[in-house]
């Protein structure tokens, strides 16, 4: 039985270490990008790095996954970041990105993260303009499950590894459970229906979710609602979902033996459900202390697994061998670092990176990292400082498509004669005829603004 506890950055786990066509099924929750705080992990970044990161790992999971195989992921509808305070509905952003990835949809699922249908989790107050239309503010009340699959919708399996009942099914495909008050009062908390720990204690799941009543108003079906209140404890992860959650998903959408991975870890809930109910799993996270948690979870069933550390071989980050997909490929400077050596560093080091002093600063590619909010630089070489500037100053994309018509529309007319530089070896790179066309080309950019212009010469 595969069961593997990994530490260390997810997307090269996935890229270095997991096989093409070898998960059976993928749960997981990715950071919302909305200031959570993680153990080691930025969850404030610049909205389309977020993104991206988000698009590489989920292409990374398409590729691993088998043929029929599935992936849920858990988000809120929308997020507000407690810095910006902008909302995203993040849903809607997770759901595009699994679709250019290669997933198709399979099935919604709405998590009512209440009580009952009165109760929000939580019991916030956040009401933003109180008894007024001015600016409302909503309290959020359940998160979406994004189920889908990859080429085909059947996965199939040996049916002796089947391990949802006929009650379970028929309740939990019409994704709607409603416990009145007169039930609730019955019961001493949510542990007693949804944190159970042991199987053989647990009553036949007819008598917990569908207990039938001769009084009509006693239960109560919201089509397309899955209610189930998270008590999942937050005062180690910011962010965790209850292993009621991932068990319902685990029987509805797998077999006994099939491989789960969760590459957002966390403290272990997706391998603690996998394991309790026989499935193979690989729980990925980023910290190390959030991996201990896991394995420490799973010591309560009796397991001994070990966390394995992969650390990135650092010679990739310098020398411009990582330039692919940056803005480093448009300004190949030999000795340049990667954008990603400062946050290799402070992930394996545990420091901030939101300010970066460089006395040898370069192209400026250390300071590319999103994450970065304050960098100062020094550098011998003019050249080099304004190949930095190029690279960090912000462009008004309505100047660069009137630079492409410039480019366009670019010929013979356009060369004028300019005087050659005086440094003696600039003949080794460009005789009087390619300079003029060159510096004439460079010119023709003047009438944009000066960030652009600047940006196009140094290109």
């Amino acid at each position: 039985m595969l069961k593997e506890i990994l530490h260390g950055d997810s997307l090269y786990i996935l890229k270095n270490f997991i096989p093409d066509s070898m998960l059976d099924m993928i749960i997981t929750s990715p950071p919302y990008n909305v200031g959570h705080k993680y153990e080691n992990y930025d969850d404030n970044l610049d909205f389309k790095s977020y993104l991206d990161s988000m698009k590489a790992i989920f292409a990374e999971c398409f590729r691993a996954l088998k043929s029929g195989g599935r992936i849920c992921v858990n988000v809120p509808f929308a997020v507000k970041n407690k810095e910006s305070k902008e909302v995203r509905f993040l849903s809607v952003y997770i759901t595009q990105i699994l679709n250019e990835v290669g997933f198709s949809e399979f099935e919604l699922i709405t998590w009512h993260k209440g009580k009952d249908i009165k109760h929000f989790q939580g019991n916030n107050t956040a009401w933003g303009s109180w008894k007024s239309p001015s600016c409302p503010s909503f309290r959020p009340l359940g998160e979406a499950v994004l189920v889908f699959f990859k080429d085909i919708r059947t996965h199939k399996g040996e049916a002796k590894n089947i391990d949802i009942s006929g009650e379970e099914f028929k309740e939990w495909t019409k994704n709607a459970w409603y416990f009145s008050q007169n039930l609730e009062s019955n019961l001493q908390d949510s542990r007693d229906i949804f944190n159970i720990e042991s199987k053989s204690n647990r009553k036949d799941s007819k008598d917990i979710f569908n207990i039938e009543s001769n009084k009509q108003d006693s239960k109560e079906i919201f089509e397309n609602v899955l209610f189930a209140s998270n008590n999942a404890d937050k005062k180690v992860h910011p962010a965790p979902y209850p292993v009621e959650l991932i068990e319902r998903i685990l029987k509805l959408y797998s077999y006994k033996n099939d491989i789960i991975l969760d590459p957002f870890g966390g403290t272990g809930t997706t391998a603690f459900a996998a394991n309790r109910l026989k499935r193979q799993f690989i729980s990925i996270d980023i910290s190390y202390k959030y991996c201990e948690i896991t394995r420490d979870r799973l010591k309560t069933q009796s397991e001994n697994i070990i966390i394995k550390s992969f650390n990135k071989d650092i010679s990739h980050l310098v020398n411009n061998k990582d330039s692919n997909n940056t803005i480093n490929e448009f300004f190949p400077y030999k000795e340049a670092f990667s954008p990603n050596l400062a946050t290799f560093l402070s992930q394996k080091y545990h420091c901030s990176i939101e300010s970066i002093f460089e006395p040898f600063c370069g192209s400026g590619s250390s300071f590319l990292d999103s994450k970065i909010k304050e960098c100062y630089g020094f550098d011998i070489s003019p050249f080099a400082i304004n190949v930095a500037l190029a690279k960090l100053q912000k462009l008004d994309s309505k100047e660069l498509l009137k630079a492409k018509k410039i480019i366009q529309s670019f010929n013979a007319t356009n060369i004028k004669s300019y005087k050659m530089p005086s440094w003696q070896p600039f003949c080794k790179y460009a005789n009087k005829e390619k300079f003029d066309i060159i510096k004439s080309f460079i010119e023709s950019f003047k009438a944009l603004d000066s960030k652009t212009y600047h940006f196009l010469k140094y290109l």
